[in-house]
């Protein structure tokens, strides 16, 4: 398997991977990890890769790591058939509570939306801000706040199986999407401290 040494000093690993299981450094991933977290959408066409990553997380040997079905990408506009639909799916998979699989209690109105912003930024980052014909473009407080929702909610899982996390290594920052200004001069300090102490190791 890979040599993971290089990351013994993190403190949170996270591996994007496939969900398919004859992959051996997937399965390795899948039977190591701590958590599983499954992105789901109202796009219906993608349910049956959905049903392929539940049965094969209630097929790995206990103890297993549990699995949280993520929404995202709901749309914004209220009585969509596809978010219905994928309600529905959420309840069924609520029916696997006792096998670790965990679906959030919050309905669309506090899951990650759909966001053409977010297909027009050229960074994966949330705070990422571009310039596009004059105006300055950067994701909304209520985007932010949905997220913000959904990583609380994750967190919350963690700790519930594990118990708290460890306390952050790097100073603790207010991320406050109603106060985008200081939120800003905060990280842009704390890349200005990471920098500092990149040149003193050199």
């Amino acid at each position: 398997m890979m040599d993971f040494s290089f990351l013994g000093a993190k403190q949170v690993v996270i591996f994007d991977t496939c969900q398919f299981l004859n992959l051996q450094m997937t399965k390795w991933a899948w039977r190591n990890c701590h958590l599983l977290v499954m992105p789901v959408t109202p796009n219906m066409q993608q349910m049956p890769n959905y049903e392929v990553g539940i049965q094969y997380t209630l097929n790995m040997a206990k103890p297993r790591a549990p699995l949280a079905v993520l929404p995202c990408k709901v749309n914004v506009l209220k009585n969509m058939i596809a978010d219905q639909m994928l309600d529905e799916m959420l309840k069924m998979y609520a029916n696997y509570a006792s096998e670790g699989i965990i679906v959030p209690e919050f309905g669309t109105s506090y899951q990650i939306p759909e966001s053409k912003v977010v297909q027009s930024m050229n960074s994966r980052w949330i705070y990422a801000e571009n310039v596009f014909k004059g105006q300055l473009r950067s994701l909304s407080v209520e985007f932010l706040l949905r997220v913000d929702i959904s990583l609380a909610w994750i967190r919350s899982i963690i700790e519930r199986f594990y118990g708290p996390l460890p306390v952050p290594r790097l100073r603790p920052i207010t991320v406050d999407p109603h106060n985008r200004p200081r939120t800003m001069i905060d990280l842009k300090e704390e890349l200005k401290g990471k920098s500092a102490v990149l040149e003193l190791k050199i």
